[in-house]
């Protein structure tokens, strides 16, 4: 479970900008809303189920879901890099200095065993400037290890296993998490599977969507779960009939591999079955997927993907969720999340969109709500519905509007237009 998120001098962010997903003390209707959550472990964090973020095009509102992208691949595929090798080094680039200096991402968290840790690193092209790792038992802070460049590995006592080894195998371009959850030090394989299964992301590559979890490609690993398992397949047709999309039940067939981009040994040929009515009678007519609308094909995709976040209480990272889906289905995604019944493992969902018809408060507490604008030196920005005076954006103002007429900025400015004659 995401605490915060800081990130710093990736792409069009320069200065540090933080997502946090701590709920703020509101006052209000909006305070009664079941989007907050607390950890057993931790009673007096509340925590948010779900963040939008809005903002113009080129505010930089994606960059901020692809530095949280940029940090999960990092701790991630840190081995794979070899000596001399370069990082993926995305630096601000508006700025004369700005490509000399380190990118920076830190988050706060909750991982699967239950325990709050800190982890955050520093880095440039060539090398790793300073990574650290902090956890949290009894309210306290312990630095499990502090790394910094020239200095020696700093280990708390509260390390487990062989340091001096651990220290002589890695490379400046590795990460001390990486090297060391792949080098089968069971403490920090704890969060490297955090970072590996439980922060998930969804990309569109071509108008294709893949799931990081493997990075399946989404529509067959929803085909997937459906071929192997018979109640994940009625979960599945009980969301897409409430979707009122007509689908009443799936027919798929497994393939061996096609030698595809990113396909992960099988694929699937998935066809949907529909009531067909003959007079008093009634029949089931099957077609291919690929006939439905743009907007049911996505659903299809992204289920499979949104009960596997929402059976182990994971985390999904969503860029522009309107794409293909009308307001209504994304309006019943973000539900899902937010429904104790739907979502009792408390998953979490982060997502940016245009789309300002959901932005209502009856489906967000101000502090759910985030926005993105540039500077005049063309500098993400990123803050918050609930940093405004409280006095001026009330709990109940039309955050919609609001938002539309540029009272919270994070629109376009629209400049006049003249059409030149040729």
């Amino acid at each position: 479970m995401i605490i915060e998120f800081s990130v710093q001098n990736f792409r069009s962010i320069y200065d540090k900008v933080t997502l946090s997903m701590m709920a703020a003390k509101l006052t209000g209707k909006e305070a009664t809303l079941d989007n907050i959550f607390y950890h057993e472990n931790y009673p007096n964090i509340p925590l948010l189920k779900s963040a939008v973020i809005y903002g113009a095009n080129a505010s930089g509102k994606s960059n901020v879901l692809k530095a949280l992208h940029f940090f999960k691949n990092s701790v991630v595929n840190s081995t794979d890099n070899k000596f001399g090798e370069e990082l993926d080094y995305q630096p601000f680039r508006l700025l004369k200095d700005a490509p000399k200096e380190p990118s920076c991402f830190e988050m706060d968290f909750i991982a699967q065993d239950g325990i709050r840790y800190i982890y955050g690193f520093k880095a440039t092209v060539k090398e790793v400037l300073e990574e650290y790792l902090s956890i949290f038992t009894s309210r306290k802070e312990t630095k499990l290890f502090i790394r910094k460049k020239g200095e020696k590995i700093q280990f708390s006592s509260s390390f487990k296993g062989e340091k001096k080894v651990l220290e002589e195998q890695l490379l400046k371009n590795n990460l001390l998490l990486s090297k060391a959850a792949n080098s089968n030090y069971q403490q920090l394989q704890i969060i490297y599977t955090y970072f590996s299964h439980h922060i998930n992301l969804t990309d569109e590559i071509k108008g294709t969507t893949y799931y990081s979890h493997e990075y399946y490609e989404a529509k067959f690993y929803t085909a997937k779960k459906i071929n192997e398992n018979d109640s994940f397949t009625k979960r599945v047709i009980d969301i897409l009939r409430s979707a009122d999309t007509g689908i009443e039940n799936f027919k798929v067939k497994k393939y061996e591999d096609n030698g595809a981009l990113f396909s992960i040994g099988d694929y699937y040929d998935i066809e949907v079955m529909h009531t067909y009515f003959d007079n008093e009678s009634s029949l089931s007519v099957t077609w291919p997927l690929a006939e439905e609308s743009e907007g049911t094909q996505k659903l299809f995709e992204l289920t499979g993907v949104i009960l596997d976040i929402l059976d182990n209480g994971e985390t999904l990272i969503f860029d522009e969720i309107n794409n293909s889906l009308h307001p209504h289905l994304s309006k019943f995604i973000i539900d899902l999340f937010h429904n104790k019944k739907t979502n009792p493992k408390n998953a979490q969902l982060i997502f940016t969109t245009h789309d300002a018809t959901l932005l209502t408060k009856e489906n967000f507490r101000r502090d759910q709500v985030w926005f993105t604008s540039k500077n005049e030196k063309g500098m993400t920005q990123l803050y918050s519905l609930g940093d405004f005076d409280k006095k001026e954006v009330r709990w109940d103002i039309p955050f919609d509007r609001w938002y539309l007429t540029g009272r919270f900025g994070a629109v376009p400015n629209i400049q006049d237009y003249k059409l030149h004659s040729k």
